[in-house]
């Protein structure tokens, strides 16, 4: 499901067979509360509410062939599924029968026709002031002291691309770090200087 894009870059072709349902929750603005709906969890229901109609079979049953494929805030959930379940959706749709979850409207349904991803390329070149910055962060984090030598055997295992310092060069890009204030140390070893 890839494709040559521009400059000869590959693109993933992503969300094949898929409807965008609109849902909306009567009396309030769309911008009101959607961080916290869950698209998972209104897919769910949405599937719960069209399984109860059983005197549309081919509903009923297209409804349990469907995928969750996303949700894109606020109110468009994205599912897909073979195309005789997502015809049978616009069917239903067509003819005001498809169940929104409870306490949502459905405002609107469509064909998504592509979604193209064009994929950034991570390099292999991280610079090592940044590198010891992530290091001592997760070193931290985790609980542990961020010594030299902890911080160098991180270095080995979160860049495995990149060629293991000596204790003199990460020292001295230590003491860089120290003297730009991003980190400091103290008895315990070192730490991310964090904003107050």
């Amino acid at each position: 499901m890839s494709a040559r894009g521009a400059g000869g870059q590959r693109c993933q072709l992503i969300l094949q067979r898929c409807l965008a349902i609109h849902l909306a929750k009567p009396g309030t603005a769309p911008d009101d509360f959607w961080m916290y709906d869950s698209g998972y969890l209104l897919f769910q229901s949405f599937l719960a509410a069209n399984a109860k109609c059983w005197w549309a079979g081919a509903l009923a049953a297209a409804t349990a062939e469907l995928r969750y494929a996303g949700y894109v805030a606020p109110g468009v959930l994205l599912v897909a599924g073979a195309p005789r379940a997502l015809e049978t959706v616009r069917g239903a749709y067509s003819r005001s029968v498809l169940k929104p979850p409870p306490t949502y409207l459905i405002c609107g349904l469509g064909d998504i026709e592509d979604c193209i991803v064009t994929p950034a390329y991570q390099g292999q070149f991280t610079p090592l002031p940044e590198a010891l910055c992530d290091c001592i962060m997760d070193l931290t984090s985790q609980g542990q002291s961020a010594t030299l030598e902890s911080i160098r055997t991180s270095l080995s295992s979160k860049f495995p691309s990149m060629q293991t310092p000596s204790s003199e060069v990460v020292y001295d890009t230590l003491a860089q770090l120290m003297q730009e204030r991003k980190i400091y140390q103290t008895s315990r070893g070192f730490f991310i200087v964090t904003p107050e």
